[in-house]
């Protein structure tokens, strides 16, 4: 019996390269949304350390100076706290629309692959459906030889 072979296998290989692409493209998303998470949570305890060693500094006495960069420093940290969530939002959309994209490809492959697989049951049902009938044939013929050696 010949071995089944599709005839749009580069297709279906094609498409899971597609695939895979896709898949990488979520993992670097994913992993951009997770470096700017871990960046605002940095800002956010750096700002809350230096809100707290303000106030220590305030109960001991601090000059208006020093005061005034402290504040010009927290400013600044809360600042770029709003722009990493801000970019933490579009790294977000980006991610969902990625994972959107995956998706697709991924119901892309998994339609070709199941027309792989139907074609593939078909072939070999007909190849043993031919099969059977090569071996009824040898059988009748058989009966048939039989029949005629014992006349």
């Amino acid at each position: 019996m010949k071995k089944f072979r599709f005839r749009l296998e580069s297709l279906v290989r094609y498409r899971a390269f597609l695939e895979r692409r896709k898949q990488l493209e979520v993992a670097q998303a994913r992993s951009d949304v997770l470096a700017c998470e871990r960046t605002i949570a940095q800002l956010h305890q750096a700002r809350q350390a230096t809100g707290e060693q303000v106030v220590q500094d305030l109960a001991r006495g601090m000059d208006a100076v020093r005061f005034q960069n402290a504040q010009n420093y927290m400013s600044g940290l809360a600042s770029e706290e709003m722009t990493a969530q801000g970019r933490r939002n579009t790294l977000l959309s980006v991610l969902s629309s990625r994972q959107k994209e995956l998706a697709e490809k991924s119901v892309e492959k998994k339609a070709i692959e199941k027309i792989k697989e139907r074609r593939k049951e078909e072939y070999y049902a007909a190849a043993m459906k031919e099969e059977q009938k090569t071996l009824d044939d040898i059988v009748i013929l058989r009966r048939a030889r039989n029949e005629n050696n014992e006349k």
